[in-house]
């Protein structure tokens, strides 16, 4: 055991417990010399168990240990340690009681019991840790635990932790332990973890002072720079730390996040790598890796790293590990997604559909009661809505992804001012203000289609402000935005200080417009900092916040009288008259068409120029990022090409490269295709990837397709009212979810509703019809 060889320690203990010890006939000193070998025996092989996270295997060890002696107080502390950590609370406050029955002067048992109880209620586990120190003021793991318990009431939003009282007890540790580095370590942390970085910074520098190769303060530190926006300090602090031969896997993993924060995805991947080879157990090296590898393109490479991390960690005790096994599935039907990689399918989609099944139970739970955690990513579940949008999913189903983030992620906090009740919108003495929250203002779908909306604004009435919260150059989008709203900067703004900024901009109705898409602030509105608060646009489903109670929609995407359609949502629906869906190409400083150079249409345009008519192909097309394809659909696309093969006329299907460039994406559909016996490993000349065009003559490139092939599950939005205004027809079926009616309201507002269908078959024939029935 002492030499660390767990593999050694655990088959020794299995012999132990396993020998069958007859016990009649010896003497009484063997007797009891045996009885202790297998108490023992059982409880270091369940402790053996617990340190390489198998979790269940250690409990039946412990358990059995318990059930020979029932008073055993070091059995008892370490299954309730371990019941802990399998997220079965009760069970180890009750463990942990036990013990504290059989030694109630026990300082460990005491402070095992703040720990495990600091899950369910915190402000008890202060009250516990405290009878721990006045047992034995000298406890130094009481006063760690203390200070450790008061940062995370006071990050909880608990205002009688004063920064003083935390200071306080920081000093009281440091008294008992003045030359340890964890004291000043565990100080930082303490002040890290309620937004004091400076301080935090301060007391990191210390521990490493007295102890210049504490692995955990550089790892925190670089940590701390990495908040303080300061990545190049922090990656600089990491490589000192491995040229002083620390070489720990944390390590590494944090100097490749320090990496991939300064863009240096290979040295990222170098680093991630480092770290899972030193220890396969740091499961957040592996989902990081296999981010690095996918911001390179290289799919299939993470979707093998997230595979080979499954070994460790086994799903039938997923809770160990905090949900790696979830989180690695759900990443991996997420990567197959986005490569069309549809190998095993079958397999990975009841994966993906039994960890939905374990987040949807938890909603049985009361909102009194803790939300546990569903994956270990900074949001706390393994299934995110935007990425479920793309699979096959009911309404219901996508609304309690989003209730679920919602739980997980918010922190309900009071207003930060309370303002009183609004006075009723329409005796004001002002124009109402409106306010617009987003990390899109740009070339982003949300910038493209809301860039001219406000210039139809009637500024006596309305006021608009536009708060962004991301930072982004300066575009055709952004300018005609600032030229009709009052547009503002927040991503330097933490969710308090921009929940106060609205409220200092006295808006009346604010309307997020992420929803749950990259970049969301949904916590700002926690703070409920505008009398009215409503989402639209930028998420097609239920948002699922109760801080969010409204939402902007049409009854052609959300059927107010199907079980599908409104009674899906949280939100109360306020229906538009017309398509929620808006957009215009008036940009202020183009006109509509932009001519392109005639080289870069041939780069961007299969058959650029086109032939005469009767000798060109007819050019199927999809704009839609991949992800948004499933084999279901691509079938019908290959019978389709199938069938308009006919002598004398022949047709082509154009896809987009997405990233620029050739990705496992193109090369899985490629494969595909093949068989279908559509093209060949020596001729590809029936499915043409081209790279986007340029956003001056995007419209004049898609102009050249001939019929738009919509994704069925999770329509175009942005992309189809873009093809639309090239005056191309999109071919799109009705759904049963919100992500997959838009572009039926598009058409129907177009009097187009003959380009929608009902079923597949009916998308097949009619797309084969219009390819060759030219009198239709």
């Amino acid at each position: 055991n002492n030499n660390n060889n767990n593999r050694g320690v655990m088959e020794t203990y299995w012999k132990a417990v396993q020998g069958n010890c007859d016990l009649q006939g010896l003497r009484e000193t063997d007797k009891q010399k045996c009885f202790r070998a297998l108490l023992f025996g059982h409880h270091n092989l369940g402790a053996a168990l617990k340190t390489v996270g198998r979790y269940a295997e250690a409990a039946n060890q412990l358990e059995k240990a318990v059930t020979l002696s029932p008073t055993f107080e070091m059995g008892l502390n370490t299954l309730a340690s371990v019941y802990e950590r399998m997220g079965q609370i009760q069970r180890a406050l009750d463990t942990v009681r036990r013990s504290i029955q059989v030694n109630p002067t026990s300082v460990h048992g005491q402070y095992l019991y703040a720990s495990i109880i600091s899950n369910v209620d915190i402000q008890q586990s202060y009250t516990i840790l405290l009878k721990c120190i006045e047992l034995q003021p000298s406890y130094y793991e009481g006063h760690t635990a203390l200070v450790q318990v008061l940062g995370q009431m006071r990050a909880g939003g608990m205002s009688w932790v004063t920064n003083e009282l935390i200071q306080s007890r920081i000093d009281a540790m440091i008294r008992v332990q003045p030359n340890n580095a964890m004291s000043f370590f565990i100080a930082g942390n303490a002040w890290k973890h309620i937004g004091n970085a400076p301080e935090a910074v301060k007391y990191y520098k210390k521990a490493l002072k007295l102890d210049p190769m504490h692995v955990e303060s550089y790892v925190n530190l670089g940590a701390t720079y990495s908040e303080l926006n300061d990545h190049k300090k922090a990656v600089k602090l990491f490589e000192t730390a491995v040229k002083r031969q620390l070489l720990h896997p944390v390590l590494f993993n944090n100097l490749g996040t320090g990496y991939e924060k300064l863009n240096l995805i290979e040295k990222s991947v170098d680093a991630y790598r480092t770290a899972v080879s030193m220890d396969p157990t740091v499961f957040q090296a592996h989902h990081n890796l296999a981010k690095s590898l996918e911001n390179l393109n290289r799919f299939s490479e993470a979707i093998q790293v997230l595979i080979e991390g499954l070994k460790y960690f086994p799903s039938s005790d997923a809770s160990s590990v905090y949900h790696f096994s979830d989180d690695a599935s759900a990443d991996i039907v997420r990567l197959k997604q986005n490569s069309c990689n549809w190998k095993d399918r079958e397999y990975w989609m009841t994966q993906f559909r039994d960890i939905l099944n374990r987040h949807r139970s938890v909603l049985k739970l009361s909102h009194s009661e803790p939300m546990p955690r569903l994956g270990s990513g900074a949001t706390g579940i393994s299934i995110y809505p935007f990425f479920a949008l793309s699979n096959p999913l009911t309404s219901a189903e996508h609304r309690d992804l989003g209730i679920l983030l919602v739980r997980s992620i918010t922190n309900w906090k009071t207003p930060v001012e309370t303002r009183g009740p609004p006075p009723p919108l329409l005796k004001r003495n002002r124009p109402v203000h409106v306010g617009f929250v987003s990390s899109d203002f740009t070339t982003a779908a949300v910038g493209l289609l809301l860039h001219n909306a406000f210039s139809f604004v009637n500024r006596s009435l309305v006021h608009v402000t536009c708060f962004s919260t991301e930072q982004h150059e300066v575009s055709i989008m952004r300018m005609g935005l600032q030229k009709h709203s009052d547009f503002i900067d927040v991503d330097h703004m933490s969710d308090e200080q921009l929940a106060q900024s609205i409220i200092n901009k006295n808006i009346d109705v604010l309307i997020d417009l992420n929803g749950h898409t990259k970049g969301s602030r949904l916590n700002v509105f926690t703070f409920s900092p505008a009398p009215i608060q409503c989402s639209f646009l930028g998420f097609v489903s239920s948002v699922g916040s109760s801080h969010v109670p409204c939402y902007f929609i049409d009854p052609m995407v959300v059927p107010p009288d199907q079980p599908w359609g409104a009674s899906a949502f949280t939100e109360k629906l306020v229906y538009l008259p017309t398509p929620y869906i808006l957009s215009s190409h008036k940009y202020p400083h183009l006109p509509i068409w932009v001519d392109a150079p005639p080289d870069e249409m041939k780069t961007v345009v299969p058959f650029f120029p086109r032939s005469p008519k009767p000798l060109q192909p007819f050019v199927f097309c999809s704009f839609n990022q991949i992800y948004k394809l499933e084999p279901e659909l691509w079938s019908v696309w290959m019978s389709i090409l199938r069938r308009t093969a006919s002598p004398g006329s022949h047709s082509i299907l154009w896809l987009l490269h997405i990233s620029g460039a050739v990705t496992d994406g193109e090369k899985n559909l490629r494969m595909e295709s093949m068989g279908h016996g559509i093209d060949s490993a020596t001729n590809s000349s029936r499915i043409v990837f081209t790279p986007q065009a340029n956003f001056h003559w995007h419209l004049e490139a898609k102009s050249h397709a001939d019929l738009f092939l919509d994704s069925v599950v999770f329509n175009g939005h942005t992309t189809a009212i873009d093809s639309l205004w090239a005056g191309l027809p999109l071919l799109s079926m009705y759904g049963r979810t919100a992500s997959s009616r838009v572009s039926a309201t598009l058409l129907e507002s177009m009097q187009l509703p003959e380009l929608m269908v009902h079923s597949l078959k009916e998308y097949e024939d009619l797309a084969v019809r219009l390819a060759t029935d030219n009198g239709y």
